[in-house]
């Protein structure tokens, strides 16, 4: 399963990115919206990890740009934040993908990833 984490916190990102790495998973990164984009315009990625709260452009806003370009994907989304949504950003992340607040545990990750696919977690490596 190739996915896309994107994360302005570069110790977030680089953790969650090696971790998946570990389990097998084919995972890119990104540290803003811009870089996200361009990665899933050259890129077919099957979950989207997105942070909530990015610089210059946030999680929603790059969402609804994923929305049309890649649908499939938009509709496996983990939205992260070290902060609880709260209004009409809560109500967006809770229609349009699951919610995991930072930081989060390895399971609960990996539980997260099942829900959003609906392929289990846990891939054999090699």
């Amino acid at each position: 399963m190739k996915i896309l984490v994107v994360d302005d916190d570069p110790i977030s990102r680089n953790i969650v990115r090696e971790f998946l790495g570990s389990r097998g998973f084919e995972v890119d990164a990104a540290e803003n919206a811009q870089t996200a984009v361009d990665r899933i315009r050259h890129n077919r990625y099957e979950l989207l990890i997105l942070d909530i709260f990015l610089p210059h452009r946030d999680g929603r806003s790059l969402h609804l740009s994923v929305t049309s370009m890649d649908p499939e994907l938009a509709r496996k989304t983990i939205f992260i934040s070290h902060w609880e949504p709260a209004g009409a950003i809560a109500d967006y992340v809770g229609e349009n993908g699951l919610f995991l607040k930072k930081p989060f545990s390895a399971d609960d990750l990996l539980r997260g990833i099942q829900l959003a696919t609906g392929v289990s977690a846990e891939p054999l490596v090699g």
